[in-house]
């Protein structure tokens, strides 16, 4: 959690649809593990309510081993009921993705700005909504060996997706505003198609 400074900054799209389903969810959620506990102190569906507390611990555990510790896992939580989400750049020249919430900044991911590989927008899952992603090296020669052996897409590079999935028009919109925001701050992409723009390589 970091107090509010003054930085280069662009608000990211926010889904109003989002944040009622992630409220939705979190009020299942937190209900049904109430009632679970509940149940057990007066003996009542006690099968049930074990099994609803066991799963409950098992998706958080694998989303906290998926993420890289709980924190991060409350910290994306907190982040369904924020409207306002941003992504800014500090004067260590990282870009950094996050959103306020009760007058404090919470950050989801951060990126120095000499890793950022490439930036571009395609479809998802769903052929009709697009999102933007962020590629950048990671650095890690243990991940990049391990998605290498399961044949993965770029081995050196992590991917970060950021913004509401939306009709591509307004994705690509979302995304040029982007790729302008990281040009004005000194990163240097060049376009290579309609979609994507790629990290300019020094000339020899």
């Amino acid at each position: 959690m970091e107090k509010p400074a003054v930085n280069p900054q662009m608000a990211i799209l926010r889904d109003r649809g989002e944040i009622v389903f992630g409220t939705v969810v979190s009020l299942i959620v937190t209900l049904g593990t109430i009632v679970a506990i509940f149940n057990l102190f007066l003996h009542v569906a006690v099968v049930v309510s074990c099994i609803w507390l066991a799963l409950m611990t098992l998706i958080f555990w694998n989303t906290c081993r998926q993420e890289g510790g709980y924190r991060k896992v409350i910290v994306n939580i907190l982040g369904f009921f924020a409207r306002k989400h941003f992504v800014d750049i500090v004067p260590s020249n990282e870009v950094r993705f996050g959103f306020q919430l009760f007058s404090h900044r919470f950050l989801y991911q951060n990126v120095p700005l000499g890793k950022i590989d490439s930036v571009g927008w395609s479809p998802g899952q769903n052929p009709a909504f697009w999102h933007v992603s962020l590629w950048f090296d990671h650095d890690n020669p243990q991940t990049s060996a391990a998605k290498r052996k399961w044949n993965l897409k770029k081995p050196d590079q992590d991917v970060y997706c950021f913004g509401p999935s939306r009709r591509k028009e307004k994705i690509e919109s979302f995304g040029l505003d982007f790729v302008a925001f990281l040009l004005r701050n000194g990163v240097m992409l060049v376009r290579r198609d309609d979609c994507t723009f790629v990290r300019q390589q020094p000339d020899l």
